[in-house]
Order: C-alpha cells, then structure tokens, then sequence
C-alpha cells in the first residue's frame, strides 16, 4: 500500500490531525478508532444537535493540514482545486478518498448553509476556516497530541478510542482549560441525547 516509511507516517499524521481535532470541537473517536494500514479512516461521534458546519469543517480540514504541517510538501490547495471540490459537492459526489475527499467534505457541510453562494465566497469561507486550524495546529499543546498519536498510529497501525485518548491525556494537556478535554467531552457526549457517528 505505501510507497515508503515516510508516506505511511505522512497517513498517520493526517488521520492523527483528524482524530485530535475531533476533541478539540467536542467530538470523539467512536468504537471504530483509527486506522492508516488496512483503511485509512477515522470514525467519529458527537451529539447529534453539535453535527454542524463547524465541527465538520475542522475534523475534515485536520487531516491534510496535520500532514502538510509534518512535512511541507504540496502547499496549500489552489483556487481551481478548491473549485473542483466543490463542483463534487455540489453534485453530492462523496466517494473520493484522501485529501480531495476531505476537501470535499468541507464544501458539502458549508453548501449546507450558503447554498446559493457563489465559488468565490464559498473559497472566501474555506479559507478562514482553513487559517483557523492551521493557527490551532500551531498551539504546542494540540500539536504535541497530534505527534503523539501519529507516532503510535505508525508503530501499531490502528489505535482504539481508549488509545487515543490516553495519548492525548499525557502531560496536563486535559488539565488546561483551554486545552484537550477527552473524557469530559467524551462522557459528556455518551450521556446526552442522541449521537451522530461520522467519518473523515
């Protein structure tokens, strides 16, 4: 499946961005983990009345922005990309892996509110969103639960929740409130009404 070491790290690191993101909007991984070897997936919940356009757009938009950030290479994705995106989404076309897929995702939980937008306001709004998770990978606390994660996803291939959650509690990084609070958001969310499960 992997070319060399450094893509499957490449893999580990994005599903990771997804994963860590996740609890930093209030979501959580569900009981089918994570993966880079057999698929490469993260399943996901929330509470169903928190599956909105931003939890969506920052779990989707983690992924390849985690990647990029581990290894520089592909730059941000073009205008013209991004139009190809939301064509997809547009015409409801789901099925693409990767980061196009993820891209796509983006777009399909922004058309939701601002259907009638045009390609340009719809990048406009991408964009922000795009900045605001890149400012968030930079915070050390995020990232250095990202890294943990990836490392553990390239050593072992698939991480359950319970995994991933006590990587992401090492240190005081669940202690600060501006922090990653796992079991509270997770506990949290089993215990409230209905949940919607999703992935990225």
């Amino acid at each position: 499946m992997y070319k060399d070491e450094m893509q499957r790290m490449a893999t580990a690191y994005h599903e990771a961005g997804h994963a860590v993101i996740a609890y930093q909007v209030g979501c959580w991984v569900n009981p089918d983990g994570v993966e880079i070897d057999r698929r490469q997936y993260t399943g996901l919940c929330c509470r169903e009345y928190d599956h909105n356009e931003w939890r969506r757009v920052w779990t989707a938009l983690a992924g390849w922005l985690s990647e990029y950030c581990w290894h520089g290479r592909g730059g941000f994705h073009s205008d013209m990309d991004l139009e190809y995106c939301i064509n997809e989404a547009r015409l409801d076309e789901d099925e693409t892996m990767g980061d196009e897929g993820d891209d796509i995702e983006v777009f399909s939980a922004i058309l939701e509110s601002h259907s009638d937008s045009t390609d340009e306001t719809l990048i406009a709004i991408y964009r922000k969103y795009e900045k605001e998770v890149w400012e968030t990978l930079a915070d050390d606390r995020v990232w250095s639960a990202i890294t943990e994660v990836a490392e553990a996803l390239f050593k072992k291939g698939a991480l359950t929740a319970s995994e991933v959650e006590a990587l992401m509690a090492k240190g005081d990084r669940s202690l600060d409130t501006g922090g990653i609070h796992v079991n509270a958001t997770r506990n949290k969310g089993n215990a409230e009404g209905p949940v919607q499960k999703f992935r990225t």
